[in-house]
Formats: structure tokens, sequence, C-alpha cells
């Protein structure tokens, strides 16, 4: 219309498809208070709180073999960046009590991954996502955040106990903290 190309504006015709990206900000205090009452009668709940406490990513978490843990430290082989995989050797990630307790209840069940579907094989995260975790945080009223949202508790609940940031940087699988700190951590 500024050029005298059209002479009618029709783009209040227009449909933009909606926003749909989700937020990825740290659980609240509330909705971690409520994984914590009810994780036992729900193992996405109790994964959720596993990547929340371990800073994993959701496809790390979901590829662990029970065959290489133990209660007290995950062994995962990363999957993004060179610190991530470990350096190819693998990293760390400290699972404190009560964290190990989940541990040990997925090392119970059956099948050969840590968390695994209920035949026993490895779960699809899309699949996952779209039948299991939002079905499951919209049931218990948690907020509505992307599963990925566990690594920015993670580091946010770290940060806040006092946790060094190095240690913090480490067991996320970042190369430099200003990756953490600019992008996954929201300090109350």
């Amino acid at each position: 219309m500024s050029n005298d190309i059209i002479d009618r504006d029709y783009s209040e015709y227009l449909e933009m498809p909606k926003n749909d990206t989700e937020k990825r900000e740290p659980f609240t205090k509330e909705d971690l208070q409520i994984m914590w009452a009810h994780w036992r009668e729900d193992t996405c709940l109790a994964a959720i709180l596993l990547m929340c406490y371990t800073g994993m990513r959701t496809e790390e978490f979901l590829s662990l073999r029970k065959e290489d843990q133990t209660p007290t430290m995950l062994h995962t082989g990363g999957s993004k960046t060179e610190k991530g995989k470990g350096n190819g050797e693998g990293r760390y990630c400290p699972t404190p009590y009560p964290i190990s307790e989940i541990v040990e209840s997925f090392l119970q069940t059956p099948g050969e991954y840590l968390y695994s579907s209920p035949k026993g094989q490895k779960i699809d995260i899309s699949n996952w996502r779209k039948r299991v975790y939002y079905k499951t945080i919209d049931k218990y009223q948690i907020s509505h955040f992307v599963p990925y949202s566990t690594r920015n508790t993670f580091s946010t609940i770290a940060l806040e106990a006092g946790v060094d940031k190095k240690a913090i940087t480490d067991i996320i699988g970042h190369e430099k903290y200003s990756t953490t700190a600019d992008h996954y951590t929201s300090p109350d």
C-alpha cells in the first residue's frame, strides 16, 4: 500500500500460527514439593526429579543402561559437547540421597534401561514427551515447562545451595560457566 502496489490491506484476514515455544525455566519449589509427594506412585515424576537433581539432558537420561549405574553416581555418555560427553569417557552425575533412592527403585524394574517403557524397552523421547510427560505434569498441576527445564532446575538449585560453579559446569556438561549462568540459572 505504501508503494501503491496494492490498494487494499488484507492483513486483518491473515492468520498467524500460535507461538508454540514453551518456557524453559526452573520448576518452582511448589512443583518440586508436588513431585516429591508423589514420585513413588508415578515413575514419570521420579524421572523428572532425577533429572532436576542431576542436570542430565532428557535424551541422556533415557539412554542410561542399568549395567552402568550405581544408586549414588549416574554415568552418562553425554550427547552434545565433548565436555558433556566426558571427553569420550562419559561424565558422572552425583546422585544425592534421596535421588539415589529413585535410582535404586529404577534399578529394580524390568528392562535394560534405567527408565524403561512398560515392556522394558528404550523410551522414545518424542513419544514420552507427548504421551507421558505433559499428561503427568498436567495431572499434578505442575508448571507447564518443557522437559529440558530440568537442567535449568538443577543449575538453579545447585547454585542456590552453594555448589562450586566449576562443579555445576562439569556436572551439567558445559565448556564454560557463562553458558550455564546465562542460559540455565535463574536464582530466586
